[in-house]
């Protein structure tokens, strides 16, 4: 989870050698609390420090189809909005 992160803060974005690591990271079906926890935390660092939107939006999909239940959907779309004031 650290380079996907360091991916993110340094480029803007998942690395190619990430991308899919990140993907299957996002996608694997948990209960867990610290997996959704880690995997919010993921979420939440590429909405302020991403530059690609497509994963992004990818990324929310799936975490609101996997973890509807823990996303407050007015907050991540704030965040979203209060993103693209800031570029």
């Amino acid at each position: 989870m650290q380079e996907f992160e360091d991916d993110i803060l340094t480029s803007g974005k998942i690395s190619s050698a990430n991308k899919g690591k990140a993907a299957e990271f996002i996608r694997k079906e948990t209960s867990k609390p610290d997996e959704i926890n880690d995997k919010m935390r993921l979420l939440l660092i590429n909405i302020l420090c991403g530059q690609d939107s497509n994963d992004i939006r990818n990324m929310i999909d799936t975490m609101k189809s996997l973890h509807g239940e823990h996303i407050n959907e007015t907050f991540i779309e704030t965040m979203l909005s209060r993103r693209s004031e800031l570029e």
